[in-house]
């Protein structure tokens, strides 16, 4: 028996195809044209905190909560993000246990980071311009310096670990947000963030 597998060709061409149909653009407000950036913080107690910092992936439990609440912004179930270096197609399941969303959400991140040919795609903008794929317009930012890094997407969830304190923070173009979605979109982050960790 032959085991015939696609080419690393035909995985970027159909991962490309698949960004394309669903990496739809968020619902910006551009009635709200103001310059410059805001941010919210997301309030999280020292046992949340403590839950998070226990985790391996906390990058993952923080990208779960994003995406679903951009979900539930837009009604759409696959999200278009920017994970660090990494542009990721992230599509939720149906499932309401947030144990099998975060499992789910997991095993996508891992196809992209453990198949070179996809991240190599991701993570090179003149190869994605080559394929077409839509620049995406969230980005997840988890590691040092996130708090004060430049912007360059209207909206950034920022996370950044100072010492056994996890600091999170949602910022928004004004451009493109008003300041009561930005703040209901953190409402609901905090919310779905609790709700899995109780979880």
């Amino acid at each position: 028996m032959v085991l015939v597998t696609d080419s690393p060709q035909m995985h970027l061409v159909r991962w490309a195809a698949e960004v394309r149909e669903k990496a739809v653009g968020l619902p910006w407000e551009t009635g709200a044209a103001t310059e410059g950036f805001g941010a919210f913080s997301v309030g999280l107690n020292e046992a949340e905190t403590g839950w998070l910092l226990e985790q391996q992936a906390a990058e993952e439990v923080l990208l779960t909560a994003f995406c679903t609440v951009l979900s539930d912004w837009t009604g759409r179930s696959a999200q278009w993000v920017k994970v660090g270096t990494l542009p990721l197609l992230i599509e939720l399941s149906a499932e309401e246990n947030p144990v099998a969303v975060l499992n789910h959400v997991r095993k996508q991140v891992q196809r992209v980071r453990e198949h070179d040919e996809l991240r190599e795609l991701a993570g090179m903008e003149a190869v994605l311009a080559k394929y077409a794929v839509p620049r995406p317009e969230a980005k997840l930012h988890v590691g040092d310096g996130a708090l004060t890094a430049p912007h360059r997407y209207p909206l950034e969830l920022r996370a950044e670990w100072i010492g056994e304190q996890l600091f999170v923070r949602l910022h928004f173009a004004k451009r493109s947000l008003c300041e009561s979605t930005a703040s209901w979109l953190t409402d609901r982050f905090t919310a779905e963030l609790q709700r899995m960790i109780q979880g």
